[in-house]
């Protein structure tokens, strides 16, 4: 991005080719029909460039550094401004939900999103390249500075920060002492069945099953 910044546009074919199939998908998610589709791709793409050889600092706004989330954000709001001029633009299921004020059914895993926003930059950037995106070691070791011997050691501590991470969510919602005190209990061994005396709780305790 820093070399499209000074001139050098050819870099982003890098970060066209390396994100082209996840905005081109969400894109069909959004748009009737695959010529629809590729014109909001083409769309967002065009943005893009214009937005880093103008200078903006659009990727350090929230989520900072991750630019495929600000990528289908621009997707999803491109795809809204076409629906004014064509309202058969959209999928029906996009349209109802853009019409019913585009909230997200996440439920509990809008928790997920505020741990990991708990969560130092670095391990973010661990977590998003080994486990989103699922990269080569190599490179989540170039991206991340991690000798590339230590990216899974380093990615399975991340995960497990993740988890402690929502886990401390949980608890800070919990009211009763003995929901607190099983909730601890299992997050220190998330992988081995519970003992006795958590086994019973979860029986009796929906909530915390």
């Amino acid at each position: 991005m820093l070399a499209v910044r000074k001139g050098q546009v050819e870099f982003f074919r890098l970060l066209y080719r390396r994100h082209y199939p996840a905005v081109q998908a969400y894109a069909s998610q959004c748009m009737a029909g695959p010529l629809r589709a590729q014109e909001v791709t083409s769309r967002v793409f065009a943005q893009l460039l214009q937005q880093m050889e103008a200078g903006e600092a659009f990727v350090e706004r929230r989520h900072a550094g991750f630019l495929r989330l600000q990528l289908l954000g621009m997707v999803r709001t491109t795809a809204i401004a076409s629906w004014h001029r064509e309202p058969e633009a959209l999928l029906p299921d996009f349209q109802a939900w853009v019409a019913q004020g585009a909230q997200w059914p996440w439920g509990e895993d809008g928790q997920l999103g505020v741990a990991f926003e708990r969560l130092p930059s670095r391990t973010q950037r661990l977590l998003w390249h080994s486990v989103v995106e699922q990269d080569a070691p190599t490179l989540t070791a170039r991206i991340t500075g991690l000798a590339p011997r230590t990216v899974r050691s380093a990615s399975d501590e991340a995960r497990s920060a993740l988890r402690e991470a929502c886990t401390e969510l949980y608890l800070e919602r919990l009211e009763l002492p003995d929901c607190r005190d099983t909730i601890k209990r299992l997050s220190m061994r998330p992988d081995a069945p519970p003992a006795a005396q958590s086994a019973a709780h979860l029986r009796a305790c929906a909530a915390c099953m």
